[in-house]
């Protein structure tokens, strides 16, 4: 014990090789597990795309073996391209407004095209909704960019 306080001094540290053991061992374990998970996703995934869409999976296979890559690594690769195209042409703003028009215009074709009444109800209501959200966000862009630091 400390002469003054009476606590006793806290234990040595231990040796630097049993500490880089003992770190080696732990990422050791976080790797194989992390393997373990990828070879469950690529197996998982494996057998959507045969499922979703089996005619596509010879040019997936063909692309996989080309690459060498696992499907979840290509899954993850060609979201990783498509994230930075479109942050990079226009950012959250863009890629916001670009799911908020391109699946209500998707459905709103097949409600034209469907005899339900409510659904055309439905999709007309969406648009006219959307219309005035963006012409609210354009006045309001405008008259916000004078209140400094917003």
């Amino acid at each position: 014990p400390h002469p003054r306080s009476g606590i006793p001094p806290p234990p040595p540290p231990p040796p630097a090789a049993a500490m880089a053991e003992q770190m080696a061992t732990t990422a050791k374990a976080a790797l194989d597990t992390a393997k373990a998970v990828a070879v469950q996703a690529d197996a998982a995934l494996e057998a959507s795309v045969s499922s979703f869409l089996p005619e596509h999976k010879p040019t997936i296979d063909q692309v996989k073996q080309t690459l060498g890559v696992p499907l979840v690594g290509l899954f993850a690769a060609c979201g990783f391209i498509a994230s930075v195209l479109l942050f990079s042409l226009g950012g959250a703003r863009f890629v916001v407004d670009l799911t908020g028009f391109v699946y209500p215009a998707y459905m709103s074709f097949k409600a034209l095209e469907s005899k339900s009444k409510a659904d055309k109800d439905k999709w007309l209501m969406y648009w006219v909704v959307f219309a005035m959200f963006k012409l609210a966000e354009g006045v309001g862009d405008v008259l916000l960019s004078w209140i400094p630091f917003f």
